[in-house]
């Protein structure tokens, strides 16, 4: 493949994007193109740092600008079975069924396909994109900003996934398509936030070949559970909505915010502007305060995994009425070698999560006795060591399943 920058071809005309909207009974909603396009930012975007993905039953992480990876595919289960895929990495983005990652010159690469006919490969990798800034996958399919501001899909097609007035006869992957302009993030593959405010869906309903205006007045958008989006305004509220069933509809939001004073969003989860993370229950009915000074968050079908400032990596799960961390690195070890984990402070309820030193004997986790999960939503009661654990008579402590 002869390597080229983002000018891979333009959209269709207004009119070819119309036919193919009344030819594939996706509702008319917005026009489209946008009769006032978000404009094009004057200065090029700046790279978006995310320094751990997840995907599938793996975790990634770039350490010292190597992206390392651990988990069923990759390694082992285990951290210290982490494994190096890429060098010269600057950041990492998953998805079901595939890994992006960012050189440190702005080249956009891939493990699933990229659609080109005959791609440049580097260590398994396939090249995509140069120029970009962010990216983001769904299921088969991926997305990318470039500096410019422009937005580029690629993947299968055969729904109208890619957003670029087509649908696919078959199961083929196509090469990046350019589908619009003035955008700075894409999330989840499919929600482009322009630098208007606009929030765009794209590839979110069968047929539908082209993307839809949303909302407005949008900073960022995540997942926030089934079938549910986190949308995060300038002004830092934060609103669960529900994904409109059909396109055209526009995207209604709760009358009240779930929060505000929110600084940022992330997949399940939000952080406030002191700087204090929360993660939703299964529901996004009640949020758990994480206590841990984290630096960023991912998820993947196992669980999340939490970077903190100080380097060290805490696998955090959420169930409808509590929340548990695992240590799996520290950046260092305590005297007695075992792994440290942070501790809650005394909340209305008056319980305190002990001090815990999980090490992994024969497939379960050791804590000591009276072990007290507060359940860190500041309404919920504590518990003893979650269900599922079994008393050690020999050492007098709790197991609980690794």
């Amino acid at each position: 493949m002869t390597r080229r920058n983002t000018c891979f071809g333009r959209r269709a005309s207004a009119c070819a994007l119309l036919l193919a909207g009344l030819l594939t009974g996706c509702a008319v909603g917005a026009p489209w193109p946008p009769t006032e396009t978000a404009p094009i930012p004057e200065t090029s975007l700046v790279p978006e740092i995310s320094s751990i993905a997840g995907s599938g039953g793996d975790w990634f992480a770039i350490e010292d600008g190597d992206l390392v990876s651990w988990g069923e595919l990759y390694g082992g289960e285990d951290y210290s079975q982490r494994v190096t895929l890429f060098q010269r990495a600057q950041s990492v983005w998953g998805y079901r069924f595939g890994q992006l990652v960012l050189d440190e010159s702005g080249d956009l690469w891939t493990t699933g396909s990229s659609g080109h006919e005959k791609p440049l490969t580097r260590d398994g990798w396939q090249f995509v994109l140069s120029d970009v800034v962010t990216a983001s996958g769904n299921i088969w399919n991926a997305a990318a900003v470039c500096s410019d501001g422009s937005l580029w899909t690629w993947g299968k097609n055969d729904q109208g996934q890619l957003g670029n007035g087509e649908c696919s006869e078959d199961a083929t992957n196509y090469p990046p398509q350019h589908i619009m302009d003035g955008v700075r993030l894409i999330r989840l593959g499919s929600y482009a936030v322009t630098t208007g405010g606009e929030l765009y869906g794209i590839g979110l309903w069968s047929g539908c070949t082209e993307p839809k205006l949303l909302c407005r007045n949008v900073a960022d958008v995540a997942a926030g559970g089934l079938n549910r989006i986190q949308i995060l305004t300038p002004e830092g509220e934060l609103y669960l909505a529900e994904v409109p069933d059909r396109p055209g509809q526009p995207l209604q939001l709760p009358k009240t915010p779930a929060a505000i004073g929110v600084s940022e969003i992330f997949d399940e989860g939000y952080r406030d502007g002191d700087g204090i993370c929360f993660l939703w229950n299964i529901d996004a009915t009640e949020s758990f305060r994480l206590e841990l000074e984290a630096a960023q968050i991912t998820q993947n079908l196992d669980g999340i995994l939490v970077l903190t400032e100080n380097g060290d990596y805490v696998r955090a799960r959420v169930t409808d009425t509590q929340l548990t961390l695992t240590p799996l690195s520290a950046a260092k070890l305590s005297p007695g070698g075992e792994l440290p984990v942070a501790q809650a402070p005394d909340i209305e309820h008056g319980c305190v999560l002990h001090d815990c030193r999980p090490q992994r004997v024969g497939g379960w986790n050791i804590c000591p006795p009276n072990f007290f999960v507060p359940a860190l939503s500041f309404r919920s009661p504590c518990f003893v060591c979650p269900p599922g654990s079994r008393p050690d008579a020999s050492t007098n402590n709790f197991l609980l399943p690794w």
